[in-house]
């Protein structure tokens, strides 16, 4: 979508009144805006890149050369989604010490590590944002609120996990990341992001976390969201295993955004509710 379209939408925006969301993924980028006063204002814009010859100055430029992101903003949102992180309950961390629970988990980088903590699972997330990113987002945009795309999710997902008596398995599968989500009986029992090359990859990732948490073929289940023909691909496939495959259901208050955030990973939607 071009950015000029946003400007069909109305006859002046005012970007102020709007928030700005920006999305970190391997090998390049995307960000949506949206005014939570206007319906059908959510606007989304994927920019990816070839992860091997992403540079620092590619990734800057790539910023730079966006107009609408050179104006002000209500607020501004920084989502990482990323496989560099690690998970600690609420009751063993420390932190003083959240460095330690990062470098002993995580292969050590040049990055910023950052810690938040989700109330609705009880424990923490600790991950990793490249340095020389972080340094120029901090430099361009002002008072950001950042996030780990599995946050969002795991917070958003652990309510719906509630819901009946069967235990859960959330799936996200976007731009070669898989994201997988489980609970047993309310409470988050797994969480893990993976890079795959071949679709067959994530029905191999997701039939051996199932069995390993022995979940049951009949009882149990699991929903997807993903790019829609890969959704329903994918649903095909793991239905020869799994009796109660869905797609993840959006919520209904989204569509008050608008058909693009159909086009958004679902992580984007829960923070402009």
């Amino acid at each position: 979508m071009d950015i000029s379209s946003l400007y069909d939408k109305a006859e002046c925006v005012d970007t102020k009144e709007y928030s700005l969301s920006i999305r970190l993924m391997p090998g390049g980028f995307s960000f949506s805006i949206h005014n939570k006063l206007v319906d059908n204002s959510f606007v989304y814009f994927d920019r990816k890149g070839n992860d091997a010859l992403y540079s620092l100055m590619d990734f800057e430029n790539s910023i730079i050369a966006e107009d609408i992101l050179c104006d002000e903003y209500n607020d501004i949102n920084l989502i990482v989604a990323s496989d560099r992180f690690t998970l600690v309950p609420a009751e063993l961390f420390d932190e003083n010490e959240f460095l330690k629970f990062y470098e002993f988990n995580i292969e050590s980088r040049d990055e910023e590590v950052v810690y938040k903590y989700m109330p609705g699972n009880d424990c923490y997330i600790i991950f990793g944002i490249d340095t020389d990113k972080y340094l120029f987002l901090k430099r361009t945009f002002s008072d950001l609120n950042i996030y780990h795309h599995l946050e969002i999710l795991g917070e958003y997902f652990v309510s719906k996990s509630r819901m009946g008596n069967s235990e859960k398995m959330y799936c996200q599968v976007r731009y070669g990341m898989l994201d997988i989500i489980c609970y047993k009986k309310g409470k988050l029992c797994f969480m893990n992001s993976f890079r795959y090359k071949h679709i067959d990859d994530v029905t191999y990732f997701v039939m051996n976390i199932w069995k390993t948490l022995g979940y049951d073929q009949y009882k149990d289940s699991l929903q997807i969201i993903s790019d829609g023909e890969i959704t329903s691909s994918l649903i095909n496939t793991l239905k020869e295993y799994i009796s109660l495959v869905t797609p993840v259901v959006f919520p209904s208050e989204a569509f008050n955004l608008g058909k693009q955030c159909l086009n958004a990973p679902f992580d984007i939607i829960p923070i402009y509710k």
